[in-house]
């Protein structure tokens, strides 16, 4: 480091210096502008080696499967579902029994994925509210890799892949 100090300083004195022979009035012809010479030095260091290296983002697990194995009576609901988009990203919603209406499981999908990106949780309750019934409902949400099936309230499955 004390190398390019010094570098830096003997090229700064050499400017001055230049400059200072230019501008002196002795040399200058008679009826001319002195002229003006500035250069500009540029030096590009390395950082010494992991000092300035980004960390590798860490991986959040085993990708999902675009296409799960869904349990059987699972009924499409969400329109990325519907149109049968690759899974992985939580938003393909299914529900999992008769009793749970299309409204209800896109509440649960919601609640989970407010949980889940709040608190990166995969396996856990959270409480969804039915537009149906008007009542909140808590739900165990547990996943297995392919899906989420979260389960509650009045005998209600939902599944997320």
């Amino acid at each position: 480091m004390g190398v390019l100090i010094a570098l830096a300083l003997a090229v700064v004195a050499g400017i001055a210096g230049a400059a200072m022979f230019l501008f002196d009035s002795s040399r200058t012809a008679a009826g001319s502008a002195p002229s003006t010479v500035v250069q500009t030095v540029t030096e590009f260091v390395d950082p010494p080696a992991g000092e300035d290296e980004q960390p590798e983002p860490e991986a959040e697990g085993p990708a999902r499967p675009a296409s799960p194995q869904m349990p059987a009576g699972a009924t499409a609901v969400s329109s990325e579902a519907l149109r049968g988009e690759p899974a992985g990203s939580f938003r393909n919603v299914y529900t999992g029994s008769s009793v749970t209406s299309a409204p209800f499981a896109e509440a649960v999908a919601q609640a989970w994925r407010a949980n889940y990106d709040r608190t990166g949780a995969l396996n856990d309750t959270i409480t969804a509210y039915s537009p149906v019934t008007g009542v909140s409902y808590s739900m165990q949400c547990n996943d297995n890799g392919s899906y989420v099936t979260c389960s509650g309230g009045n005998n209600a499955v939902v599944y997320l892949a």
